[in-house]
């Protein structure tokens, strides 16, 4: 999964976020997160590639994607942090 462009609109750059993570919900704003990827790297441009899958299970409605801050400065938090972006639904 990529992630592209993903900047603070007042810097124009990911800084300070530096590694994200990616939830999947299943059940949409009433849901539950069902798994979640190891960190990834955030590039200044607010790019990253998430290497890890996100396990999907075999029913799983009104799914959607949460982008999360998983590090700050280059240190990793404890655990991923609120959620910053998320996937629109498909119209």
């Amino acid at each position: 999964m990529r992630l592209r462009g993903l900047v603070r609109p007042d810097t124009g750059t990911a800084s300070p976020v530096t590694q994200m993570s990616a939830s999947l919900v299943c059940g949409a704003d009433g849901g539950s997160v069902v798994s979640t990827t190891g960190p990834a790297p955030l590039f200044e441009a607010g790019d990253a590639h998430f290497m890890n899958p996100i396990m999907v299970p075999d029913v799983c409605f009104a799914p959607i994607v949460l982008i999360q801050i998983a590090g700050i400065n280059g240190n990793l938090l404890d655990q991923p942090a609120n959620w910053i972006a998320v996937t629109r639904s498909s119209d």
